[in-house]
């Protein structure tokens, strides 16, 4: 097998320092996107904080809003329970009166025979 010659050597060698060479300026392009990228990740941390705040937020005005309208439909619930009573006792009020009207009339009638 053919040894490289000290020519071939020294080129690979000066391929491989060159790309050596490019390595700080890489390290530093590297650095530099990851302060960029720590930056975004501070700004969508913030962001984050900040909708669980309206989330919690927002269950709060639904829990308060659920009980608003669970209270207002038992009062509105007790109301119609209330009227159709009213209504209900009146009906076996006017019952009671036609039964009591009918009865007179066929006395009546009964007597005049």
């Amino acid at each position: 097998m053919d040894q490289p010659t000290v020519a071939d050597r020294v080129e690979v060698l000066e391929r491989t320092v060159e790309s050596l060479e490019q390595l700080p300026s890489r390290v530093d392009a590297l650095t530099d996107r990851m302060g960029s990228v720590e930056v975004r990740l501070g700004s969508v941390e913030d962001r984050l904080g900040s909708l669980e705040l309206q989330v919690l937020q927002f269950r709060e005005e639904v829990r308060t809003e659920f009980s608003a309208t669970r209270k207002e439909m038992r009062e509105l619930n007790e109301e119609t329970r209330t009227h159709m009573r009213a209504l209900f006792e009146e009906a076996i009020s006017r019952i009671a009166g036609i039964r009591e009207h009918n009865g007179r009339k066929r006395k009546r009638k009964a007597t005049k025979h």
